[in-house]
């Protein structure tokens, strides 16, 4: 269901994907497509996050830009 779930979020941010995906299948998307995404979801403690959190966590001091 993770997985499921991380798709429909990357492809809700970024809907020009949603055609090549059809086509072609998940190896479609960019290599980090897991990260990319707007939807929250419930981290392994039970907090609330945003993907942005992730992206941020892993490059300290990177501004990321939200939609």
């Amino acid at each position: 269901m993770e997985t499921a779930g991380h798709l429909i979020s990357y492809l809700a941010d970024h809907p020009g994907d949603i055609e090549p995906f059809m086509l072609g299948g998940i190896f479609e998307l960019p290599m980090r497509w897991i990260e990319g995404g707007r939807l929250t979801y419930h981290a392994n403690n039970g907090q609330i996050m945003h993907p942005s959190a992730l992206l941020r966590s892993r490059n300290p001091g990177t501004e990321v830009q939200e939609q």
